[in-house]
């Protein structure tokens, strides 16, 4: 938040992380050699679903180091897949996360995706679009 510059609601996010530390999660943590933290990111997890809720990282110096949030996010994709859990980028889908990002000017958007991998029509939409 300080980094970005937006207000990260502390408060509410506490009272979010509260009411889930009785939940299933799998949280992580990337350091440097020496044991210095440099990014993090905890997801709780249903049945059905791993819930991207908080990945945070620290402005270091050392540009690699600079880019360990990616690596957090890519072990949480990576963690959720051998769960066989879908991934939630945001954790939108945990009441009360919604109106948290939103009280950071967060906008929830639908997308719909149509898919027919197998199917002729997919097969022939694919050509088609090629040429």
């Amino acid at each position: 938040a300080k980094r970005n510059g937006f207000r990260a609601y502390e408060d509410t996010l506490k009272k979010i992380m509260h009411q889930l530390q009785d939940a299933d999660a799998y949280s992580l943590l990337i350091s440097t050699p020496d044991g210095e933290p440099l990014a993090g990111a905890f997801c709780p997890f249903d049945k059905q679903s791993a819930y991207h809720l908080v990945n945070a990282s620290v402005n270091h110096p050392n540009k690699l180091f600079n880019k360990a949030n990616i690596l957090a996010t890519y072990l949480a994709i990576s963690e959720a897949i051998q769960r066989g859990l879908n991934f939630d980028f945001e954790g939108s889908n945990i009441p009360g996360v919604a109106s948290f990002y939103a009280m950071m000017g967060g906008v929830p958007q639908i997308h719909y995706r149509i898919q027919l991998a197998n199917h002729l029509l997919g097969r022939t939409y694919r050509a088609v679009r090629c040429f």
